[in-house]
């Protein structure tokens, strides 16, 4: 996914950085049109001080074609360090899991015998003998959802987001569904229990989560009956 830039505004950041952190505890005033005086401690602090000490700050928010050198701590420019911090600050900790459902693609009923030759040939590759040895039944495909922001830090700053999906049964990538998910239909009411895998190992990590996560299944066909996945805590970062 490759967003385009969002122009500079100085009046809509000046408003974003006094709700923002009017929210996180701060004390806000706007002396002038372009600056923003404040008072802060704990997690409006933290923008500038790690350890959430008083600070007294002014900002002064520039136009994206002035002239000379640039304060990070105290100026907010295209770019600027502290626009990200405090939009991550405002971030709820941890990141909540979110569940959703997907609509079934098709007709729901199993495919035709050459398309699954086909699909199990492109999935596993080449092999001698192939062949369906029990009837097709229906299964949920559980899989990881989240959105990466990466950011890199130069004479210029960028940062980009991306998609990015993988199976929960063996952790690989499905570029499909992280592609196509513009285009699905949530399925607000499964006409079946689900019942909703816990832990995954291969996929748990320790420490904060940084990216926003979320689980969806849609129906699969698979040769015999649906297997159970281990049981697991689901967590993934950048």
């Amino acid at each position: 996914m490759k967003l385009s830039r969002l122009p500079h505004d100085p009046a809509m950041l000046i408003d974003f950085f006094e709700q923002g952190l009017t929210a996180l505890g701060a004390v806000c005033d706007r002396s002038w049109h372009d600056r923003l005086e404040l008072m802060a401690e704990g997690r409006g602090a933290a923008l500038w001080d790690p350890a959430g000490n008083f600070v007294e700050k002014q900002l002064r928010f520039v136009s994206a074609d002035a002239a000379g050198g640039r304060d990070a701590n105290g100026e907010i420019f295209p770019g600027c360090p502290l626009t990200f911090r405090l939009a991550e600050a405002l971030l709820p900790q941890p990141l909540s899991i979110e569940r959703a459902v997907l609509e079934p693609s098709g007709q729901g009923r199993p495919p035709a015998s050459e398309v699954i030759e086909k699909l199990w040939r492109a999935q596993v590759g080449p092999c001698a003998q192939w062949g369906i040895e029990r009837p097709l039944q229906s299964s949920w495909h559980f899989s990881l959802l989240l959105l990466a922001r990466c950011e890199i830090q130069a004479i210029d700053q960028h940062w980009s987001l991306h998609r990015l999906a993988f199976a929960l049964e063996n952790g690989q990538a499905d570029d499909d569904l992280a592609g196509e998910l513009d285009f699905a239909r949530l399925n607000a009411i499964p006409e079946t229990a689900i019942q909703w895998p816990v832990r995954p190992g291969h996929l748990a990590r320790t420490g904060p989560p940084s990216a926003e996560r979320g689980t969806d299944r849609r129906p699969r066909f698979h040769p015999g009956p649906p297997r159970e996945l281990p049981a697991s805590r689901i967590g993934a970062h950048r």
